[in-house]
């Protein structure tokens, strides 16, 4: 990945909710709020960075298909636009696991406040690290550059496993 890419873990912490747990992670983007709104919602920016492919612009609350960006031969999750509020609130239950993307205007750019609520505590190191290329990618794409893929297989090639580790010694 480049330089200017956080090769460590970012704020991060994970805590239970119910009979559920919440990974919540943030990320301090150099760019305005309205940019990063597009590129969390425009299908053709989510395509590379997201772990999942919209077949609509998730502008509007409703039934959305969020195919697999990873793995061609999953069928797609049952999802949902839950919430919206351009350009500051984003939720989305992609099948029954809610993400929620906060986005707050910084001196610096935008504070992206992100959390995952899901029902096995297991995974949580796992996304931690998806989570995190996730946004190494969503940071490229913002700069203008072409995000290389790190989905599936792919994130491999790109320390998903040295940021699992990571993940899992900082959620414990």
């Amino acid at each position: 990945m480049s330089d200017n890419l956080p090769e460590h873990p970012v704020d991060a912490s994970l805590a239970p909710d119910g009979d559920a747990y919440v990974l919540t992670m943030e990320r301090e983007l150099a760019h305005p709020v309205e940019g990063v709104w597009a590129a969390l919602t425009r299908p053709a920016d989510v395509v590379h960075w997201a772990p999942y492919r919209p077949d609509r612009e998730l502008t509007a609350v409703g039934p959305v298909v969020l195919a697999d960006n990873g793995d061609d031969t999953e069928e797609p999750e049952p999802a949902r636009v839950v919430r919206v509020e351009p350009p500051h609130l984003l939720v989305l239950d992609w099948g029954g696991q809610e993400l929620t993307y906060r986005l707050a205007a910084t001196e610096a750019g935008t504070l992206l406040h992100f959390t995952h609520r899901f029902d096995d505590r297991n995974p949580a190191p796992s996304y931690g690290a998806g989570w995190h290329l996730c946004w190494s990618a969503l940071m490229m794409l913002l700069d203008g550059d072409t995000p290389p893929r790190l989905h599936g297989g792919d994130a491999e090639r790109h320390g998903w496993a040295g940021y699992r580790e990571q993940y899992e010694a900082l959620l414990g």
